[in-house]
């Protein structure tokens, strides 16, 4: 079966299963991206948790319903961190936000439990 893909408004809904690595990577896309997103069926844990801490010390805003987190993006490339950012004991925090903060010409700060560190 072939496809093509077109130049086209991306939208619709991902079900997404309840893992932390899968959480992160949304979380992270969604803050990137201009507008709102919902990611559904985010199970609570530090992990996630301190991906939520480190995004909104990066600028973008986050609420929780259950288990659904809407994400309000904004642009990376203009981020002040206005807090260190904590990633507590979660590694993936730690290496997925490295690069996203060095996207902006700004400082930051890294934070962790010394075992991370």
């Amino acid at each position: 079966m072939k496809f093509k893909i077109e130049k086209g408004q991306a939208r619709g809904v991902v079900s997404a299963p309840p893992s932390k690595s899968m959480a992160h990577r949304l979380m992270i896309a969604a803050a990137m991206c201009d507008g709102v997103s919902v990611i559904r069926g985010v199970s609570e844990c530090d992990d996630v948790n301190a991906t939520i801490d480190c995004l909104s010390a990066l600028g973008a805003k986050f609420s929780k319903s259950g288990n659904d987190i809407t994400v309000y993006g904004c642009d990376m490339k203009k981020a002040k961190p206005a807090e260190p950012l904590k990633c507590r004991e979660s590694g993936s925090t730690l290496r997925f936000m490295i690069p996203i903060a060095m996207l902006s010409p700004n400082t930051a700060v890294f934070y962790g439990a010394p075992t991370l560190m």
